[in-house]
């Protein structure tokens, strides 16, 4: 899957206003059709951030270029699949010097390694609008288990017209893992950087062919 570059500030999607989520009643929607149908990620809505804990704090940050699909059924969601795919090289804490220590071959060697993807396996209805979604999380070139804690939040509407499911998605993951482990003198002790990072999943997706 090829990844979208980040559009041009004077790209008219940027600027499209959205309206608030339509609350979720009982897991279902009014907007959505009870079947099963395909979402495409809404790349310039969408981000994953993320926190880690440091020696004087936390590190906070989002990549900014994000995409996939969804296929979903707000009537039932352990029929929910997701294939989300980011640009590692998007990574953003603000912090210019910082973002190209992350980007380096100590974290996340993001130019022999640009995509970073998560690829359901079910999902599992654990109450009201939350459920579980147990996947394969790939990053840094090595592939491991992740769960999902996902809420739906209900429908928005663009601009345009085009109505967008939206989604909440959590998780923790260990960084060495994924072999960004640090040199010993700094895995002694106190952590400079924690191995525990928190994912935020920001999902906003549209119904691809779905009438305006």
């Amino acid at each position: 899957m090829l990844l979208r570059s980040t559009p041009d500030v004077g790209d008219s999607n940027q600027t499209r206003t959205m309206s608030e989520p339509e609350p979720v009643q009982g897991g279902r929607d009014a907007y959505l059709a009870n079947a099963t149908e395909t979402y495409e990620v809404d790349p310039f809505r969408s981000s994953v951030m993320f926190s880690v804990k440091h020696a004087v704090g936390h590190v906070t940050g989002s990549f900014t270029r994000v995409e996939g699909t969804l296929r979903f059924n707000p009537s039932d969601f352990a029929a929910t699949e997701a294939r989300i795919t980011v640009d590692a090289r998007s990574i953003d804490t603000g912090n210019p010097d910082r973002d190209k220590h992350l980007r380096s071959s100590a974290f996340l060697a993001a130019e022999r390694y640009p995509e970073i993807s998560f690829e359901s396996t079910r999902a599992d209805l654990v109450d009201g609008n939350v459920f579980e979604m147990p996947g394969n999380l790939t990053m840094h070139g090595r592939t491991n288990p992740v769960m999902l804690q996902v809420t739906y939040l209900g429908m928005a509407t663009v601009e345009d017209g085009v109505k967008q499911a939206v989604f909440d998605a959590r998780a923790h993951i260990s960084r060495r893992a994924f072999g960004m482990s640090l040199p010993k003198t700094l895995e002694l002790g106190s952590f400079l950087v924690s191995d525990r990072i928190d994912l935020i999943f920001d999902i906003h997706a549209s119904q691809l062919n779905a009438p305006r």
